[in-house]
């Protein structure tokens, strides 16, 4: 390798370092931001905080030392199930820092994470129907033919009713359009032209079971899958539901999540993002019992992608809705930054029994732990 090629290499090493780093440091803050807006937290005892500086130890030879915000634990400690389980909690901004960004090539998620590739990279599962793509000046359908703007326009009316969505990350729901006839062809073109990449595709009908919770967004299921030595793990599932009128799920949009048991039965509280505690919806149904349809299936599909992911992430946050004949329909997939709160918050340690074996990996091969 000549000298040039070197130092081409170790600048981008550089610059991929650089932007990981701002990544992390924009996600803690938003973290961190966020913790202050929690008024639900749960004093540790002294046995407990003991516990936590045995854990830390154990892995890495060390306590905190500004790895993490202990806050963090208060927060999670308070809906916790066993107390004796505390320690086994992550800290977000441990999360954010030290494994999600070790466990994800964050440049090939965002090349990956991409809602106008989904049919492409899951050809297997069904999708949401994209009528319209729309990458820079290239418009093209649901069949990736070339369009032009007039030809999007009639698409939509055809379809009558469209949700618009950024091609990557939605933010919880702020970047998302939704457009029907009685709006009038004005808006749907200053929605169209009003962005350079997105999808249009046509509004999802749910499961009733999921609907009779809350009719008015598409609630969805949230899976966390981790490939960790040879296996696809589910480390975790959440109900995600709207609630106030609001057609979007996301808590950050003042919707309710509810955690999911290995047999795919809602638990009996629900939260929001403040933490407060719900034992029916706001609305009148309540959780406990309710089956959600094909989640078995949905488990299984998420087995079956996530390996396909491997190269770029082994942290998967899958969103599934349930159309009403139970077929399941792969909403979105966030190949990083997918958050650990709601998991934790409804589920416990989102590691559960694997955190130590996790954190010792974590702490062997990260090289911003070394040292």
């Amino acid at each position: 390798m000549n000298l040039k090629k070197r130092i081409d290499n170790k600048i981008y090493d550089l610059l991929e370092k650089e932007y990981d780093k701002l990544t992390n440091d924009r996600e803690v803050k938003a973290e961190n931001d966020a913790l202050k807006e929690i008024p639900h937290r749960k004093p540790l005892t002294r046995e407990q905080w003991e516990d936590i500086d045995r854990l830390w130890l154990s892995v890495s030879g060390k306590k905190n030392k500004g790895l993490y915000c202990a806050e963090w634990y208060e927060v999670y400690n308070a809906t916790a199930t066993d107390p004796s389980l505390t320690k086994y909690f992550m800290p977000n901004d441990f999360y954010y820092t030290y494994i999600d960004s070790f466990f994800t090539d964050r440049k090939q998620c965002w090349t990956l994470d991409n809602k106008e590739f989904y049919e492409l990279l899951f050809p297997e599962v069904r999708h949401p129907h994209t009528l319209i793509r729309r990458s820079g000046t290239v418009i093209t359908d649901s069949d990736y033919q070339l369009i032009d703007g007039r030809r999007a326009i009639e698409l939509c009316k055809e379809a009558g009713e469209v949700i618009v969505k950024p091609s990557r990350q939605c933010w919880g729901g702020a970047m998302i359009k939704f457009w029907n006839q009685e709006q009038g062809v004005d808006a749907l073109r200053e929605i169209l032209n009003g962005r350079m990449y997105y999808v249009v595709q046509e509004i999802l009908s749910q499961h009733p079971v999921i609907s009779a919770i809350y009719p008015h967004s598409i609630n969805t299921i949230r899976v966390l899958s981790f490939i960790f030595e040879g296996q696809v793990h589910i480390l975790s599932a959440v109900f995600r539901m709207g609630a106030g009128g609001s057609r979007f799920d996301n808590a950050s949009a003042g919707g309710l999540f509810c955690g999911i048991t290995a047999d795919g039965v809602l638990k009996d509280k629900a939260y929001d993002k403040r933490r407060d505690v719900y034992d029916r919806h706001p609305q009148g149904s309540e959780f406990a019992g309710v089956k959600v349809p094909s989640f078995d299936l949905i488990c299984e599909q998420v087995r079956m992608l996530a390996p396909r992911l491997a190269t770029a992430t082994r942290l998967v946050s899958w969103d599934y809705s349930v159309e009403p004949d139970g077929t399941p329909v792969l909403v979105e997939a966030n190949l990083t930054l997918g958050g650990v709160n709601v998991h934790q918050v409804a589920n416990g340690p989102v590691f559960g029994d694997m955190t130590e074996q996790v954190l010792r990996y974590v702490f062997k091969y990260n090289e911003r732990l070394k040292g």
